[in-house]
């Protein structure tokens, strides 16, 4: 009875994550946007952006995601090293909630904000495949930003995506990634 139930959560999680697809695009105005696409007949679209098939969302401005700062330096340094995907889907209105609200930056192989690795170079695309289970096709780390600084909190979410949904796990990122306190020296 136990192994039924919990086969039966599964499964109901997997259906509720399955109808909504999460992208990363650029606009004709050269701005991200997070774009959800929803499944015929699910309410997400509809709940989140009163539309039925597709929610546009613009990134916001992030302080340290701009030239090679300190912090997006050590975060795509630190992918698959101590920022790892901790194996459990998140309840999809978490992330969604996190998206709406605008208090997050995403991060994709093919970013402009890794300058580190390159973008879409064999290394970087390595580093978010390892983020995800094997056959994801496209990976996402959504780090959360302070509301007021725009200023990059902690990596919260990697969203994988397959051929036509996507699923999101949580992230940990050990006790040695310390983005908060980054120091950087004064310039005389």
């Amino acid at each position: 009875m136990k192994i039924v139930f919990i086969l039966l959560s599964s499964l109901i999680t997997f259906s509720s994550w399955a109808s909504v697809k999460i992208e990363v695009k650029w606009n004709d105005k050269l701005r991200k946007e997070i774009v959800l696409t929803c499944a015929y007949q699910d309410s997400t679209c509809r709940s989140l952006c009163q539309k039925d098939d597709v929610c546009v969302i613009e990134e916001k401005f992030c302080r340290d995601c701009i030239g090679t700062g300190l912090k997006m330096s050590h975060l795509i340094n630190e992918l698959g090293q101590t920022i790892k995907n901790d194996g459990r889907l998140v309840e999809r209105n978490r992330v969604y909630d996190m998206i709406v609200e605008g208090n997050f930056v995403s991060l994709t192989p093919n970013d402009v904000y890794n300058v580190i690795d390159g973008t879409n170079s064999v290394r970087s695309l390595k580093k978010f495949e390892d983020l995800c289970p094997v056959g994801s096709q496209y990976q996402i780390l959504l780090l959360s930003v302070d509301a007021r600084s725009r200023k990059i909190l902690r990596p919260e979410f990697v969203v994988c995506n397959y051929l036509q949904f996507s699923w999101t796990y949580g992230v940990t990122a050990t006790p040695d990634l310390e983005i908060n306190d980054f120091r950087t020296p004064a310039l005389y």
